[in-house]
C-alpha cells in the first residue's frame, strides 16, 4: 500500500482529476477522522483497520472523497 505518515515524502501520481500534491488521508474516501496523535489530525482507514493513520498521510489506495 505504500502508506507514509507525511504525504509530502511520497511520490503521489495524479488520480483522475486530482493532482498528487492534493492527495492526503484526510481527503480520502477510506478515511474517518478520529482522535489526534501527537497533536496532529489522525483517524481510521478501511485499508489499515488495525491502527490509526495521520490525516496528513497518504497511500497508494487513495480515493477522492465524494
Amino acid at each position: 500500500m505504500g502508506y507514509v505518515a507525511d504525504a509530502t515524502k511520497a511520490e503521489r501520481p495524479k488520480k483522475g482529476e486530482t493532482e498528487g500534491k492534493d492527495q492526503f488521508c484526510r481527503n480520502c474516501q477510506l478515511y474517518t477522522k478520529g482522535e489526534a496523535i501527537d497533536g496532529q489530525e489522525a483517524g481510521k482507514c478501511l485499508m489499515l483497520p488495525a491502527g490509526a493513520v495521520h490525516g496528513a498521510g497518504w497511500c497508494k489506495s487513495w480515493v477522492k472523497k465524494a
